[in-house]
């Protein structure tokens, strides 16, 4: 994994065994600050150079750029309503980094029913809506995406 800072000041390096992460100066080539940690699977830094996030298959983290403190490992929480819904439901979503989010729609058998929304995603609270209105009554599934995230909910159309 390789990563510039938005300024491109800095590289951002994993190893390939995916239990280190290095930060190094581009214009002198030094390392300056090496960070040895569980295995992560991807890696990111935020667009303002503050932030770095990592994952595994089950965990995000986010650490300080200058001093790899661990910022948060919760799970990145969601509001959903109304829930049951006659149509619109609303999704508030706090995310760490800046990335694209998408939502799709399954009903109860799991077989995919389309993509109800895909934009761009800042760090921190994001509002969207999806309309639901031409799905007939019943239980669906709802799965939202994102870099380094991925949650399923269930949605049930009651009108």
């Amino acid at each position: 994994h390789l990563k510039f800072t938005s300024d491109n000041k800095y590289l951002v390096t994993a190893s390939s065994q995916g239990n280190y992460i290095a930060i190094w100066d581009v214009f002198t080539g030094k390392l300056l600050n090496k960070f040895i940690m569980a295995s992560f699977k991807t890696l990111d830094v935020s667009n303002d150079s503050k932030y770095i996030a990592s994952s595994n298959w089950d965990e995000l983290y986010l650490y300080k750029f200058s001093t790899f403190d661990v910022i948060n490992n919760e799970p990145i929480e969601e509001i959903i309503y109304p829930n049951p819904t006659t149509g619109l439901v609303n999704i508030e979503i706090n995310l760490p980094l800046h990335s694209i989010l998408t939502a799709t729609i399954a009903d109860l058998s799991g077989r995919f029913l389309g993509e109800l929304y895909k934009n761009e995603a800042r760090d921190g609270k994001n509002n969207i809506q999806l309309n639901l209105q031409n799905y007939p009554n019943g239980t669906y599934f709802i799965t939202m995406n994102a870099m380094n995230y991925k949650n399923q909910f269930k949605v049930i159309i009651n009108r």
